[in-house]
C-alpha cells in the first residue's frame, strides 16, 4: 500500500472518530516502522519452551516518558520454506504472552509471535495458576483496564495496541515472513485489542477476535463496581464499538452464546459493525478459557486467508419467513450438518433443533413454537462452525 494511501486511512480514522477520540494519538507512521529487537536468551523459564520458539522483549512506546519493552515469544518453523504465513496472537485477561500457543502455529507452517500486553513475563507455557509476574526489564504499565488517573499514552488500551501493530510491523520485517499474508487474533480481552488494532492497521490480512467485542458498557461481568467515570471514558476512547466500524479487513468473531463474559448482545451488535467482509462463529456453548484461542475455525479461517487453502463461503441472504428460518451461503463447499440455536425467552437458555441441509450451502429450520429468538448454524466437513446473525422474531429476511 502508498504511503499516500496508508495516510489517507490514518486521516479517514481520526475524521471518523473526531466526536469521540480524536485526542488518542495513536502514532500509527510511527509505529509501521519495525521496532528494535533485544535478545532475551539469558532468560530461564520453569517449563518446557517449545523447541521452535524463543523468548524476545520489542520496544513498546514510552511510559511516564522513558522506554519500554514488550516481551514476546517469537516461533519459526524448523526447516520450513519461506516466505511464511504469519500470525500476531493476543492474550486475554490475567495472561501473558503464551508459548504453546506460538508452537501450535508453528506446527501448521505459521510464523507466530505472541506478547505480554501488560508488562510481564509468562511463569507458564499456557493456562494454569501463576501464570505471569512483573519483569524489570523497562515494563510498560500494568492492564489496569479502566485507569484515567494517567495521560492517554500511558493507559493500557494505548500500548495495548500499539504493542499488536508494532508486533506487525517486527514480523513484516523477517525475511521468513510474507509481509502481505499476516493475521492477528486474539482472546477474550485480546479479542478487544484484535478489534481496535484491526481498525488501526489495515496490513493485517485478517482478524479474528475470540469472545471479544464491543459494548463493554453492557457487560457488568467485566467492570463490576468500576465507578461509572472510567466506564463513561473507556467507552468514549477505546471501546470496539467506536473502532469496528473503521475495519475494512475481513474480520472472523468467534463466541459461544452462553459466554459469562461477553454476552451474546453485546458480541451480535459488534459483529454488524465492520465495514468490510463479516464472518461469525457462534457456538451454542462454548468454554471461557485461553485454550478456544485455538478454536478450529481460527485456524481454518487462517488457512483460508493466507494460505489459500480451503474455503470459507460468504454468507449470501439469511431471515425468517412463516415458520421456518432459512439461510444460503455461497457454494463450493461440503458440509456435515446444519443445527437451529434458539431460545423461548430469557429464562429458557439456548436450545438446538434439527435442520435441513436443502441444497448447496443452504439450510432450513422449523422454529419451535414460542421461539424470541434463534440463529443458524452450519457444519463443515472439517468441523469448523459457520453462523448467521442472531434474529429476534419481528426481524424481517435480510
Amino acid at each position: 500500500m502508498s504511503k499516500s494511501r496508508r495516510l489517507l486511512l490514518v486521516l479517514g480514522l481520526w475524521i471518523g472518530c473526531c466526536a469521540v477520540a480524536a485526542e488518542v494519538p495513536w502514532q500509527l507512521e510511527e509505529w509501521r516502522e519495525p521496532p528494535a529487537v533485544y535478545a532475551a536468551d539469558d532468560m530461564t523459564f520453569d517449563f518446557p519452551v517449545p523447541a521452535s520458539v524463543r523468548p524476545i522483549f520489542y520496544e513498546g512506546v514510552a511510559f511516564e516518558g522513558r522506554p519500554t519493552r514488550v516481551f514476546a515469544w517469537l516461533g519459526i518453523p524448523k526447516n520450513a520454506a519461506g516466505p511464511l504465513p504469519a500470525m500476531v496472537l493476543v492474550h486475554g485477561g490475567g495472561g501473558s504472552a503464551f508459548a504453546d500457543w506460538v508452537a501450535y502455529w508453528n506446527r501448521r507452517g505459521y510464523v507466530a509471535i505472541a506478547m505480554d500486553t501488560g508488562g510481564c513475563i509468562p511463569t507458564a507455557s499456557f493456562e494454569g495458576a501463576g501464570i505471569r509476574r512483573g519483569h524489570d526489564r523497562q515494563a510498560g504499565p500494568g492492564d489496569d483496564i479502566f485507569a484515567i488517573d494517567r495521560p492517554l499514552t500511558d493507559r493500557w488500551p494505548y500500548h495495548a495496541g500499539a504493542a499488536a501493530v508494532l508486533a506487525n510491523s517486527l514480523l513484516r520485517s523477517l525475511p521468513e515472513v510474507d509481509s502481505d499474508r499476516i493475521g492477528i487474533t486474539g482472546i477474550s480481552w485480546g479479542g478487544v485489542v484484535t478489534c481496535v488494532a484491526a481498525a488501526l492497521d489495515e496490513r493485517f490480512r485478517f482478524a479474528a477476535p475470540v469472545y471479544g467485542c464491543g459494548y463493554i458498557r453492557e457487560l457488568r461481568a467485566l467492570y463490576g463496581d468500576t465507578p461509572v467515570e472510567r466506564i463513561d471514558q473507556w467507552m468514549e476512547l477505546w471501546d470496539p464499538e467506536r473502532w469496528l466500524p473503521y475495519v475494512t479487513i475481513p474480520i472472523l468473531f468467534v463466541n459461544g452464546a452462553a459466554d459469562p463474559a461477553f454476552h451474546v448482545s453485546a458480541w451480535e451488535k459488534s459483529t454488524m459493525l465492520p465495514g468490510g467482509p463479516v464472518y461469525r462463529s457462534l457456538y451454542r456453548e462454548l468454554i471461557h478459557c485461553h485454550r478456544f484461542g485455538m478454536a478450529p475455525e481460527v485456524r481454518i479461517f487462517a488457512d483460508w486467508m493466507l494460505k489459500g487453502e480451503g474455503v470459507w463461503p460468504q454468507l449470501l441472504h439469511y431471515g425468517v419467513s412463516g415458520d421456518k428460518f432459512s439461510a444460503q451461503w455461497e457454494d463450493g463447499f461440503e458440509l456435515e450438518r446444519a443445527e437451529l440455536i434458539y431460545s423461548t425467552g430469557a429464562d429458557s437458555g439456548w436450545q438446538t433443533a434439527p435442520a435441513a441441509l436443502t441444497g448447496a450451502g443452504a439450510a432450513e429450520a422449523e422454529l419451535p413454537p414460542g421461539t424470541t429468538a434463534c440463529w443458524l448454524n452450519v457444519v463443515t466437513l472439517d468441523r469448523a462452525i459457520l453462523s448467521t446473525p442472531w434474529v429476534e422474531m419481528d426481524h424481517n429476511e435480510k
